[in-house]
């Protein structure tokens, strides 16, 4: 069985026409989501935009401007602040290292197909531009700035929420805001957040940390250069086998002790095999995409399993992309040597 799956790679100028599109594409499925416990269970306006005012100043007048388009009302400005919304849960890999002579982030995004966006945005909100995934319209999954920071997030594999953010604003933070891994480190000890993920970092130096952030507890940095879906507190093991975080994590920890730093190509055959890669579309954890982001030339490269999308600063291609996803493994991809323009 395969499934299609649109991605839109899109500009967005500020609040503009192509951001108003994909509100209304989008705002319906996200509203049914965010009112699924019912309004009197989200916060109030006031509360959200005095909490991104308070912890986010240098994100509230992109957030006011999103807020006036027309056609928004208290609901929406509720959701895009992304304050105390729902619990949702995702599956991922990600790794941070020297490859093919440069530093990387390499990730693996496994979700179910019908809740994912597929929208990839070239932004230059706040004067920075950003190439990142997007979620809730204006967050991110991962991302990379025109200063050379790369980010991606991972669920942290606990079910305890809290009062704090959700995760894809926390990442826009970070890009819009952030230059290096040490200033955005030092900004997620900073910003609640309303569940546990592990944030991967690196930068043009090579300076890769994962950091453990979850609700009510200090932000935890580790040397470690990878992360998948669980921590090293308190875990949902029955979430952590079903999504084999432990053993995607035992990959992860192969390729980073390895005598010789695995180049791109070997990075994309691990991601394109299980466990790294995963085939459970129908239980909500199939892989949807891989990306490649490189700090220094600007380039993200999104990776299936024979199709390539490259996207750069210096020449940002909007494109709409349907991608096939298999059940089943595929033959190996055409990709498998030569496939980044970082070789």
């Amino acid at each position: 069985m395969s499934r299609k799956l649109s991605f839109q790679f899109v500009e967005y100028d500020g609040a503009g026409e192509n951001w108003k599109s994909s509100f209304d594409r989008f705002w319906p499925s996200y509203r049914r989501w965010f009112l699924s416990h019912g309004i009197s269970n989200r916060p109030s306006f006031v509360a959200c935009e005095k909490s991104v005012r308070s912890h986010m100043p240098e994100l509230s007048r992109i957030y006011q401007d999103l807020i006036s388009v027309d056609g928004l009302d208290d609901t929406a400005a509720r959701f895009l602040s992304m304050y105390c919304p729902p619990a949702y849960v995702t599956g991922c890999s990600q790794i941070g290292l020297w490859s093919s002579g440069q530093p990387v982030l390499f990730r693996s995004y496994d979700y179910s197909p019908r809740l994912f966006e597929g929208t990839v945005a070239l932004t230059n909100w706040g004067n920075t531009r950003v190439i990142s995934t997007i979620d809730s319209l204006w967050g991110c999954l991962d991302g990379i700035n025109e200063y050379g920071l790369a980010v991606s997030l991972a669920f942290g594999g606990s079910r305890a929420t809290g009062i704090g953010f959700g995760i894809p604003i926390i990442l826009r933070y970070l890009l819009q805001t952030c230059d290096t891994t040490y200033q955005a480190v030092e900004a997620l000890k900073h910003v609640p957040c309303h569940m546990a993920y592990n944030i991967t970092i690196n930068d043009c130096s090579g300076d890769v940390r994962t950091v453990e952030i979850a609700p009510g507890q200090r932000a935890k940095t580790l040397d470690r250069p990878y992360a998948t879906n669980h921590q090293s507190g308190k875990r949902w093991d029955a979430y952590v086998a079903l999504a084999r975080s432990k053993e995607r994590s035992s990959v992860l920890s192969d390729l980073t002790s390895a005598q010789n730093a695995p180049s791109t190509q070997e990075l994309h055959q691990a991601f394109q095999k299980p466990p790294l890669r995963s085939y459970a579309y129908n239980r909500g954890f199939g892989t949807l995409y891989s990306c490649l982001l490189s700090p220094r030339s600007g380039d993200v490269d999104y990776i299936w399993d024979n199709q390539l999308i490259s996207q750069s600063f210096d020449d940002f291609q909007p494109m709409t992309a349907t991608i096939e996803l298999s059940d089943a493994p595929r033959t190996p991809s055409r990709f498998a040597q030569g496939f980044s323009s970082v070789e």
